[in-house]
C-alpha cells in the first residue's frame, strides 16, 4: 500500500500547469527497429544497422530534454465521442465513452 501525504495529492492533482522536467530518456530499442520495419524474434538488424543506433542513442541523450507538462481537471460531462472539463475544454475523441 503507497500513502501519499495530502499536501503531496494536493499539488499532483492542480489546474495549474505543472511542468516536469527531471524526465529520465529512455529509448526503446526494439520499439525503434519495429517502427523501422524489423519483425522482433525474426528479423535481426546488421552490424552497420546497430552501430548507427548506438551513435542515435549517444547524440539523442546529448541533445533530448525530455519534458512534459500537465494539469487536472475534472470532467463535467462525457459522451459517446467527446469530453467535457470543467474549463469547458471539449476533447473529441472518437468512441471515447467505451472507455
Amino acid at each position: 500500500m503507497i500513502h501519499v501525504k495530502r499536501k503531496v495529492l494536493e499539488s499532483i492533482l492542480t489546474a495549474e500547469p505543472v511542468v516536469l522536467d527531471r524526465m529520465p530518456l529512455r529509448i526503446d530499442r526494439d520499439e525503434v527497429l519495429r517502427f523501422q520495419g524489423y519483425k522482433k524474434g525474426s528479423d535481426h538488424p546488421t552490424v552497420e544497422v546497430n552501430d548507427l543506433f548506438e551513435q542515435a542513442i549517444r547524440e539523442a541523450e546529448q541533445l533530448a530534454v525530455p519534458r512534459a507538462v500537465y494539469r487536472s481537471l475534472s470532467v463535467k460531462e462525457i459522451g459517446e465521442h467527446r469530453i467535457i472539463l470543467d474549463d469547458r475544454t471539449n476533447l473529441r475523441i472518437p468512441s471515447i465513452q467505451r472507455f
